[in-house]
């Protein structure tokens, strides 16, 4: 079969496709035949010299072609390189049998036109870096094996004829697991300019946009395999800087299914806590990893409870796109079951603040942004939600202080959504009403908790909440303790536009009434200054 395949498969473009396909088939059996021992010693003495053959002369003929134009030549050139890179490391005859395709056609290849051709493809190409529209005219039909989406505006190809990840995945699988002969040659060709600018240009866009959910999709796992072996070989960090790198592997780790845990850990390694790129103390950089690889592991053992011979061909990532707040999210839910303190957790609430702060803060610096406005809010609200209420503590103080300004200041324009809904996730309200709860228990009249239960109280939010709180909660607002400086907007943000809710302003007055505020605390001023100039309601009294 080699052999026929040896005269009568026609590479270039104008021979059957059927035929480049079925060879690429039959390289893939063999590979498997080798697999399960089924290709002995001397089944292999007979096949390595016309498979050797075969290898050369395809290779051979893409270096000397026009360029790599249709996906049959892609995918027998992919299968060219996954069988020689199999033989060549497990087979009987080692290197031996691939001496000349290692050390001349295959780096011959590397350098011609046509691959580099490919090479700056990939940009255009890429599954994973563009938005997805209607393309049903774009390209001719595949087989849907993951390779058609189906969403508003119809079915949607999502792979061109000149995707080359397969091909550059098998290519660099040779480096992250290098043979002893011809592997200087490779790596010499492949560390060009030529060759590592393309690719460079195609992760610093695939930094900024990556598309997680059609990373989700069968052909974009192949491309982000390709993405991890870029990252864990060596050459490309020279090209990118540290916030384009970390902003890249902080987007491919929200992508990863529990299939690729390994990846998952080998990633968490080399990048994000080996306290190269972020700055905490060991004990610290070491909890962060365990609580992230212990999510990645129960969901691989939940994902492989029920084996099967079946695949599907789209995988959710295991870690949220939030996992560096994971440790509070714990806190908060140790705060809803009434639990002191986990048996697992083995830091402090302080430490735990302290740690997820400072490491969100670190990713942020390098131009990552973990979560929305809302959510983060959230999270800082979740911080003062520990059992000892040690945001008290003089040192966490001070960093919460700092926390919050810069928070502050970058959202003094920003209108928050308070009925937005993220999947596995509380929403707002809930969470701030136990947060109020919590304020009246444990607020010790603290600044800066009491800045926080303001913030939905600004004018131009919605006056439920307002009413909410002067109604049900208002011996809260006998705690209040806020500078002016600690709210966002400053309180002209309370005060205008003047009320014009009947109900909340007659709360308002019962409050001033009966004398439930302080007086000059900022409740206090809000209240009287909305009673006494709201035309809303007639009064009998001013305060």
């Amino acid at each position: 079969m080699l052999d026929w395949h040896y005269n009568h498969c026609v590479f270039d473009v104008g021979g059957p496709a059927l035929i480049r396909q079925h060879a690429a088939a039959l390289l893939v059996v063999i590979v498997a035949s080798g697999e399960s021992d089924v290709c002995d010693v001397e089944v292999q003495k007979l096949l390595m010299e016309p498979l050797h053959s075969c290898c050369c002369s395809w290779m051979h003929k893409a270096t000397r072609g026009n360029g790599l134009k249709d996906y049959s030549q892609l995918t027998l050139l992919s299968a060219v390189l996954y069988a020689v890179r199999w033989f060549a490391r497990f087979g009987y005859l080692g290197t031996s049998s691939f001496r000349q395709f290692l050390r001349n056609i295959l780096p011959q290849f590397i350098g011609s036109t046509g691959f580099i051709a490919c090479v700056q493809q990939l940009t255009r190409s890429s599954i994973i870096l563009r938005s997805f529209g209607d393309r049903r005219n774009v390209h001719a039909p595949l087989p849907n094996v993951g390779a058609v989406l189906m969403h508003d505006c119809g079915p949607q190809l999502v792979v061109s004829d000149t995707y080359p990840v397969q091909l550059l995945s098998n290519l660099w699988a040779f480096l992250v697991s290098p043979l002893d002969d011809g592997h200087e040659l490779l790596l010499n060709a492949l560390m060009q300019p030529a060759v590592l600018e393309p690719l460079s240009d195609y992760l610093k866009q695939l930094s900024l946009h990556l598309n997680r959910f059609l990373a989700s999709n069968f052909f974009a796992r192949i491309e982000l395999r390709f993405v991890y072996q870029l990252l864990v070989t060596g050459g490309i960090e020279t090209y990118l800087s540290n916030t384009q790198l970390l902003q890249l592997v902080y987007s491919v780790l929200c992508c990863l299914p529990s299939a690729q845990a390994t990846q998952i850990k080998s990633i968490f390694e080399k990048y994000i806590f080996s306290g190269k790129y972020v700055q905490l103390d060991k004990v610290s950089l070491e909890l962060l990893q365990t609580t992230c690889m212990e999510i990645t592991y129960s969901q691989f053992i939940a994902d492989n409870k029920e084996p099967s011979l079946t695949l599907c061909y789209t995988q959710a990532p295991v870690l949220p796109a939030d996992w560096p707040y994971f440790q509070l999210r714990l806190i908060l839910n140790n705060y809803v079951q009434n639990v002191q303190q986990q048996p697992a957790v083995v830091m402090s609430e302080n430490q735990v603040v302290r740690m997820t702060l400072t490491f969100v803060e670190q990713l942020e610096q390098q131009g990552l942004q973990i979560v929305t406005p809302l959510e983060k809010l959230m999270y800082l609200m979740i911080a003062f939600m520990g059992p000892d209420s040690q945001f008290l503590e003089l040192e966490l103080h001070m960093l919460l202080i700092g926390q919050l300004k810069n928070f502050y200041a970058q959202n003094e324009a920003h209108h928050f959504d308070f009925e937005a809904t993220y999947e596995d996730k509380a929403n707002f309200e809930p969470l701030y009403y136990l947060f109020v709860n919590h304020f009246e228990a444990a607020s010790y009249g603290d600044e800066l908790f009491s800045s926080l239960v303001m913030i939905p109280l600004a004018q131009k939010y919605n006056n439920k909440w307002r009413r909410r709180i002067w109604s049900e909660h208002v011996q809260a607002l006998r705690f209040l303790n806020c500078d002016e400086n600690l709210l966002i907007g400053g309180l002209a943000a309370y005060l205008e536009p003047l009320e014009e809710e009947p109900s909340l302003l007659q709360l308002y007055g019962d409050a001033l009434e009966r004398q439930l505020v302080r007086p000059g605390s900022i409740a206090y001023q809000i209240a009287r200054h909305h009673f006494n100039n709201s035309p809303a309601i007639q009064k009998t009294k001013l305060f």
